[in-house]
């Protein structure tokens, strides 16, 4: 529905289609918007930005697609080095692999320039920004500058709120981040977990199981 939402707010003000860049670790929030496309939204382009587990921009730069072990970033909901949803986007397109990279294009960068990004976004516009949602400008400001397109409003969606990330973009922009209220509440409450093995046996007895009182 933000698709849908955001397309709709820009048709207000320009006639030529957008392009969505999109953050993407397992692919969910891509695969939504393609769905919005299928359904009769038009779109110019997707934009697939990855951190360093870049297993789906080299799928569609050409190469075979190779799940490969998850890599540790800062941006670290899109460590995923075998995305499940990847499965879903060949459905969508009959597992046509040309017309999918003609479709979408991808992008992925370090974490060293994910926050050089940070860091030079806040000096020039005072925005803060969480890594997964600079991961996205820098795919954004990429695509500008390789096809030289001007003409096509860019949406990148911001899929994470800095707060959540505070030690490495205070580290970027030298300011404090505020904490809205509701996630300050939630995180001075006492985190509660119940360890469950791998097994699906265990699973099952956990579920078999009455929840412990202090769970309850």
């Amino acid at each position: 529905f933000y698709y849908a939402d955001a397309w709709f707010q820009l048709k207000q003000f320009t006639n030529h289609n957008p392009v969505f860049t999109v953050p993407s670790g397992n692919f969910g929030n891509l695969t939504a918007g393609l769905l919005a496309n299928k359904m009769g939204m038009p779109v110019k382009q997707f934009i697939a930005a990855t951190n360093s587990n870049d297993v789906v921009p080299r799928f569609l730069s050409g190469e075979t697609f190779k799940p490969k072990p998850s890599v540790q970033t800062i941006s670290n909901a899109m460590d995923v080095g075998s995305p499940s949803n990847f499965e879903r986007i060949l459905h969508l397109y009959n597992r046509n692999e040309e017309q999918i990279r003609k479709e979408i294009l991808g992008a992925s960068f370090s974490d060293d320039k994910t926050r050089a990004a940070i860091k030079r976004v806040f000096e020039e516009t005072g925005v803060t920004f969480d890594p997964h949602t600079a991961v996205g400008i820098l795919a954004a400001e990429k695509y500008r500058h390789e096809t030289g397109n001007k003409t096509h409003p860019v949406v990148v969606l911001a899929t994470a709120h800095p707060s959540k990330f505070k030690d490495v973009v205070e580290q970027q922009t030298g300011q404090p981040v505020q904490i809205p209220p509701r996630l300050a509440g939630a995180l001075e409450k006492e985190e509660q977990s119940i360890p469950i093995g791998r097994k699906f046996e265990e699973l099952r007895e956990f579920l078999d199981s009455p929840l412990p009182a202090e769970h309850s």
